[in-house]
């Protein structure tokens, strides 16, 4: 008979008619004081690529773009949101002992390791000073990205292998 038949509930997956009453949540202030999520940085193996995806796919062309010497990025500004999306892609570099090619520094490492994907998360605090402090004061490395804006950023380790960008302007993005 259709309806009896067993089901698998697989514990990550959502149950309707076996929830528990939850207490109202009233939200509060954020641990660090972030108040807006300002966009993303998606590193790339291929920026040339991803900026034509981009264009063709959502026809986004770039506000603004860099070539420094360890990333290229790519900015995009989401007009409706005041979002950005960041494309980067690290660059190679010639040693001059060796003539091979070598990639070096955080978003090689992290396309080596996670590959192509969300590198890091920009949020707006409403007070930076004090949101490094707290980041710090948990124990979590806090420094500038050249290729950021020098933008404090945090390591991988603390946001699932996710790093923060902080700023408390958004006219500090470029």
């Amino acid at each position: 008979m259709p309806g009896t038949e067993p089901v698998y509930l697989h514990p990550l997956l959502p149950t309707l008619g076996r929830g528990r009453a939850r207490p109202a949540w009233e939200p509060g202030p954020h641990p660090i004081g972030a108040t807006r999520l300002r966009g993303v940085v998606l590193v790339t193996g291929d920026l040339d690529a991803a900026m034509a995806l981009y264009r063709v796919q959502l026809g986004l062309e770039p506000d603004h773009r860099e070539e420094g010497p360890a990333v290229r990025t790519a900015w995009y500004g989401l007009t409706q949101t005041g979002q950005r999306v960041v494309l980067a892609e690290p660059r190679a570099r010639q040693t001059a002992s060796q003539m091979a090619s070598q990639m070096d520094g955080p978003a090689a490492r992290h396309l080596v390791r996670a590959g192509e994907g969300i590198f890091a998360i920009i949020l707006q605090v409403a007070d930076l000073p004090a949101a490094v402090t707290a980041l710090e004061r948990a124990g979590t490395a806090v420094g500038p990205t050249e290729w950021l804006a020098e933008l404090p950023t945090t390591g991988p380790e603390p946001a699932a292998d996710v790093r923060l960008v902080l700023t408390s302007a958004p006219d500090r993005l470029p």
